[in-house]
C-alpha cells in the first residue's frame, strides 16, 4: 500500500518599519531557512517562499540603545493563530497550507539627552527616569515622548545659577521632553 499526502506550501513575509523613517541595520534570526539570519532597513521586506506548513519563529535582535520595538503584528490570510511577544522581540508564526503570513516589526528611535556642567562652581545633575548621574554619566537614551526631570545639586561652596541649551530657567529642577536629541547645561557658580 502506498500513501501519498500533498500539502500546499505557504509564504512568510517580514517587514521593517522605523519612526522616523531611515533606520538601518536591524538584524533578525529565524528558524525558517538557512542561514537563519538576515538584516533589514526601514521599508525592507524579507520573503520566504515555498515554506512547508509548520510553526516558525522570527526574532529581532535588540537594537538598543538607539531604537525601541514599539509594534509587532502578524497578519494572516487564514486563521489568526500566529502570536507575537514584543518583550522577547519575537513572532511565532503558525503557517497553514497555502497561507501568507506578514509580520511587521516597528521600531521608534530613542533620543540622546546630554548634560554638561559649566561655570566656576561644581555640582552634579541627576535624572528621573534614571540614567544620568553627571558627575560620571552625562548621557542617556530615552524613548520618544519621555519627559525627563533634571535636578542640579551644587557642590560644597557652590550654588546653582541657571540652565541653558535645551533647558532654561533658574530653578535647579527642570524638565525636558525627548522629541529630538537634546543638550542641557547646568551652570554652577
Amino acid at each position: 500500500t502506498c500513501t501519498f499526502s500533498n500539502s500546499q506550501r505557504g509564504t512568510i513575509v517580514v517587514k521593517k518599519v522605523t519612526d522616523p523613517v531611515g533606520g538601518t541595520g536591524f538584524s533578525f534570526t529565524d528558524d525558517i531557512e538557512a542561514p537563519n539570519n538576515f538584516t533589514l532597513d526601514h521599508g525592507d521586506t524579507k520573503t520566504f517562499n515555498d515554506v512547508v506548513p509548520d510553526t516558525y519563529t522570527v526574532t529581532e535582535d535588540d537594537p538598543t540603545p538607539a531604537f525601541d520595538l514599539t509594534g509587532l503584528t502578524c497578519v494572516e490570510d487564514d486563521t489568526n493563530n500566529s502570536t507575537t511577544d514584543p518583550g522577547a522581540r519575537q513572532a511565532t508564526i503558525s503557517l497553514d497550507a497555502g497561507e501568507t503570513v506578514t509580520c511587521t516589526f516597528t521600531n521608534t528611535k530613542q533620543f540622546i539627552l546630554t548634560v554638561s556642567k559649566a561655570g566656576s562652581g561644581t555640582g552634579t545633575v541627576i535624572s528621573d527616569p534614571s540614567g544620568i548621574f553627571c558627575g560620571a554619566d552625562c548621557t542617556e537614551y530615552y524613548s520618544k515622548g519621555t519627559v525627563v526631570t533634571l535636578r542640579a545639586q551644587p557642590g560644597v561652596k557652590s550654588y546653582f545659577v541657571s540652565w541653558s541649551g535645551d533647558c532654561s530657567g533658574t530653578d535647579p529642577t527642570t524638565t525636558v521632553t525627548m522629541d529630538a536629541d537634546k543638550t542641557c547645561i547646568a551652570n554652577f557658580g
